[in-house]
């Protein structure tokens, strides 16, 4: 089977998502979850890289393949983006800073 494979990595005080095609052939797009406790609705995630073998690294303006930004939607009461990739891509998106809880 080929899909999408993501996850995400908090660095400081930024959500990172990491997202790679595990099929060479064929690009594929999919959901996926993101922390809700971190993201609300109608947060954004930029795209700080993307890589497909046929391509070679992408320009952030206007791949083709990754998608630009990711919105964060609410499908079945769940926090997700819709990712995007080439055949055998690799894309890095980074959400803005969230707040810091407790502090004012």
């Amino acid at each position: 089977m080929h899909t999408l494979v993501s996850w995400s990595r908090v660095v400081a005080d930024h959500e990172l998502v990491v997202v790679f095609n595990t099929d060479e052939i064929n690009p594929h797009e999919l959901y996926s979850t993101l922390n809700p406790n971190l993201r609300t609705e109608g947060d954004e995630l930029r795209l700080l890289l993307s890589y497909t073998p046929e391509e070679g690294l992408e320009p952030m303006e206007s791949p083709r393949y990754a998608l630009p930004k990711l919105k964060v939607e609410r499908r079945s009461g769940v926090l997700c983006a819709k990712l995007a990739l080439g055949p055998a891509g690799f894309a890095i998106y980074a959400a803005e800073r969230f707040p810091r809880r407790g502090s004012k």
